[in-house]
């Protein structure tokens, strides 16, 4: 009766560690939301950037020429750059979280240096593809655009342009770091966690089959 008392509890071990994580040694996944709102967001506060630019772009190559609508581009640049500033938020603190389950933050040590933090969902938590697929390809993407535009500024030697395209390349290349680090990290602690639940799960399953040949030879002494 000790014997088979012992059997169960390992099995019920067992049972809780395959809970923890899922029947294939991978951790258990919840299954993947919709999240338009924040879809929305995050493409409203980059396009409205990038589309606000080109009208600028327009504007000064078309009336401004004449000289006579300075503060209204003046006011259009403050929109972008605040537009800017509200994207990398919502990208850093929202959609991050969201859409690919990451988080990423730096804190500045007392020193004087600085430390990375990163924060991930995955392996917990499944993502739709095309939510991934639109916050990779817009951050991607408008990082590329505000850089290509600002190299041109700077060839061109046109000032103003080349500090709007390198405050929002700047914002996006921030973030763009940032989650590509936040990513390599996760899946580090992913790879990880599913070494060690084979191992745990290697050793223990080698302990109670130990433990079963242990049972039988006594078994058999006592058959005899």
């Amino acid at each position: 009766r000790k014997r088979k008392r012992k059997r169960k509890e390992k099995s019920n071990r067992q049972r809780k560690r395959m809970a923890t994580f899922g029947g294939d040694g991978t951790l258990p996944v919840i299954e993947a939301e919709s999240h338009p709102y924040v879809i929305i967001a995050h493409l409203t506060t980059k396009i409205g950037a990038i589309a606000l630019f080109i009208v600028l772009r327009w504007v000064i190559e078309g009336i401004l020429s004449s000289g006579s609508c300075d503060s209204f581009c003046s006011g259009l640049s403050f929109v972008i750059i605040f537009l800017l500033a509200v994207d990398f938020w919502v990208t850093k603190n929202v959609s991050g979280r969201f859409l690919v389950g990451l988080r990423w933050w730096n804190e500045i040590l007392p020193e004087g240096g600085e430390r990375w933090i990163f924060e991930s969902n995955e392996g917990k938590r499944s993502y739709k593809s095309s939510e991934t697929m639109i916050f990779w390809g817009s951050l991607f993407g408008a990082t590329l655009f505000w850089g290509v535009i600002c190299l041109l500024a700077l060839i061109s030697l046109n000032f103003t342009t080349f500090f709007i395209t390198g405050v929002g390349m700047l914002l996006n290349g921030v973030n763009l770091v940032g989650y590509i680090k936040c990513a390599r990290k996760a899946r580090e602690e992913v790879k990880g966690q599913i070494q060690s639940y084979a191992i745990s799960t290697a050793m223990s399953s080698g302990t109670t089959q130990h433990g079963d040949s242990d049972d039988d030879d006594s078994d058999d002494s006592d058959y005899e």
